[in-house]
């Protein structure tokens, strides 16, 4: 019952996660949003490798995709290669305080943005025809969302250890 109850409790966290990232936002303020599936992936990773991983990161990744009406797989593949490095590392992650750890969020999500622009660059170059501007000039409201994540990092990692602690996830 123990294990079950924990598998709620972080499959909770991931639909709040949803749900954060589909709460509107005013026109000024879209290039802000944090990554929270993301944020709360790479929290999950970190504190229990051996439960969350790369078959989560690719189902979350499916979901966002189908929420966003974007081109499936995307987000499902970025999701999985931001989980591959966060697994990866988790060990060096882990052990830092949680400013430090923010800095490599931001590197981590500003290269999961960068694989989203990427994939779309591509997709639309095959599709359509002809692409953006340029994966550059694109890059600008990526780097904002990166840092708005990388702000709410450490909101996001006192929150989940909360949880984690009073619900003795392990």
């Amino acid at each position: 019952n123990e294990p079950r109850r924990g598998t709620l409790i972080i499959l909770f966290t991931f639909f709040l996660a949803l749900v954060l990232k589909l709460v509107p936002l005013g026109e000024s303020f879209k290039y802000f949003r944090p990554e929270w599936v993301a944020l709360f992936l790479i929290y999950w990773c970190l504190a229990l490798p051996n439960r969350v991983g790369l078959l989560t990161a690719w189902v979350l990744g499916l979901i966002v995709d189908t929420t966003d009406g974007r081109y499936l797989g995307q987000h499902a593949m970025a999701l999985t290669i931001l989980a591959y490095f966060v697994l990866s590392f988790y060990h060096r992650i882990r052990i830092r305080p949680v400013v430090q750890q923010a800095v490599t969020i931001f590197i981590l999500l500003f290269l999961y943005h960068l694989l989203i622009s990427w994939f779309n660059l591509i997709l639309q170059k095959n599709l359509a025809g002809d692409g953006p501007p340029g994966i550059l000039a694109a890059m600008k409201p990526h780097l904002f969302a990166a840092a708005a994540s990388a702000l709410m990092w450490p909101v996001c990692y006192f929150f989940l250890r909360g949880l984690r602690r009073r619900y003795r996830i392990d």
